[in-house]
């Protein structure tokens, strides 16, 4: 309930904006102005689950987990300030298509992860597996606002919605350990190791605009990051 969203620009040239806020706007010089305001009202269902077995013998052991979480999220309200809530075009700049596909897109409806390790003696290694759902965001359009976003297509001749598409994607992960000592353990991985990155951010059939969304960069912030494999070591101590 009220969580807190960033607003659009409003301009202070704007003709049928409040009166009084286009004036307080003038008098700080400020031609535009956006501002964060708890404002939306949204629901998550979903069910996570979480299943885990280790089988110890002797000087050796074997684990493995699954963990999955499939979820639903809705927008119920979004509380326009009064004076922002007189128009469509005003409410629509308040919390634009594109912001509320952004707030849904933080709660993909679907993560599962594998994990399994084994180990002898001191040495243990292993692996985890990630599934990354699906999401949908949507660019800034060619008007650079965000509401209702489209674009032409390469051949002028038709309109497309300005909606980026990330499939689902599976991250691989290795990693080894040693335990050194009874206070330290060393060890090295793995992360990504096929180098798994999101779809690029191209709308189909308007490349000419590809990588209009919030970082103008090949994709989006989504689940899994852009950074590609990661080879890392880490050095451990228990007190």
């Amino acid at each position: 309930k009220d969580r807190v969203v960033l607003s659009g620009q409003f301009d202070a040239s704007d003709p049928t904006l409040d009166p009084a806020l286009a004036a307080q706007l003038n008098a700080l010089s400020a031609s535009l102005a956006q501002f964060f305001a708890n404002a939306v009202n949204t629901t998550n269902k979903g069910v996570d689950l979480v299943i885990e077995y280790k089988k110890v013998a002797a000087d050796h052991f074997f684990r493995s987990s699954l963990a999955a979480n499939i979820q639903k999220m809705t927008i119920d309200k979004i509380n326009v300030p009064t004076k922002l809530n007189d128009t469509p075009e005003h409410r629509q700049t308040f919390l634009s298509d594109r912001e509320q596909k952004f707030i849904l897109a933080s709660a993909p409806e679907s993560k599962f992860a594998l994990g399994l390790e084994y180990g002898i003696h001191k040495l243990s290694f292993g692996t985890r597996f990630t599934y990354y759902g699906k999401t949908t965001i949507l660019g800034y359009g060619e008007d650079g606002l965000g509401i209702n976003p489209t674009v032409p297509t390469d051949d002028g001749l038709s309109r497309v919605a300005d909606q980026y598409i990330y499939s689902g994607k599976v991250v691989s992960d290795l990693f080894a350990t040693y335990k050194l000592c009874n206070e330290a353990t060393f060890c090295i991985g793995v992360d990504n190791i096929f180098g798994v990155h999101p779809d690029l951010a191209v709308v189909k059939n308007a490349k000419y605009w590809a990588y209009n969304n919030e970082p103008a960069g090949p994709w989006d912030a989504v689940q899994m990051g852009g950074n590609g494999m990661m080879i890392y070591a880490k050095l451990g101590f228990k007190f």
